[in-house]
């Protein structure tokens, strides 16, 4: 880097490098959501792994197109997890990226306030998020993933939320309204009103 180079400039520099990243990650969660049915798969490999277990345990010879099958499930669930893997690197570099600025005092002054345990201030009431979560799962279909959940409630919520809601946990990070979603989807687990069974990261309505 040259010693020539204005404060400026340096900003463009680093605006160009921010523009390309942001058009990788777009890439590369395209790629995440490209590949079809990702669960029923992972199922699917579960039940004939386990057939080829039984079959091997009973000296039984395993056809060859239920391994062609497992070989075949396999390479395109690696396919499907690599962009993850990829996508938690480039957040990990990005995190040691920063952290030089939480030193100098340079992070963003607006960070969310941390909850207090035992705090009366109001907020959005546990019997209107779990309504939110039906009706965030009856648009999807009757299933979907956290994520997209979470973002439909919050889409729904804006300009709603309560101070207390967009606090922090003690932990500093996960914001209240999203702590208490995920409360409340435990709670209708357990009522039997969603899904025990489903695959991690997705939400489903029961029959």
């Amino acid at each position: 880097m040259s010693t020539e180079e204005t404060a400026s400039e340096l900003k463009t520099k680093a605006l160009e490098a921010i523009e390309l990243l942001a058009t990788v990650i777009d890439d590369i969660e395209q790629r995440m959501n490209s590949v079809d049915d990702v669960d029923a798969k992972r199922a699917q490999l579960k039940e004939i792994s386990r057939s080829i277990e039984q079959l091997e345990n009973k000296n039984i010879a395993v056809p060859d197109v239920l391994r062609h099958l497992k070989t075949t499930l396999v390479t395109e669930l690696t396919a499907a997890d690599e962009p993850r893997d990829v996508m938690l690197e480039i957040g990990k570099a990005l995190t040691e990226i920063f952290r030089p600025m939480e030193g100098l005092g340079l992070t963003s002054r607006t960070k969310p306030k941390r909850s207090r345990r035992g705090s009366s201030a109001p907020i959005t009431s546990d019997s209107v998020l779990r309504q939110l979560i039906i009706d965030a799962l009856l648009s999807y279909g009757g299933r979907a993933r956290s994520r997209d959940v979470l973002k439909w409630i919050e889409g729904k919520l804006e300009g709603q939320f309560t101070p207390r809601d967009l606090e922090t946990r003690m932990d500093g990070r996960t914001l209240v309204w999203k702590n208490n979603v995920q409360w409340q989807r435990a709670i209708m687990v357990r009522e039997g009103v969603l899904r025990s069974d489903s695959p991690t990261g997705i939400w489903e309505l029961n029959e």
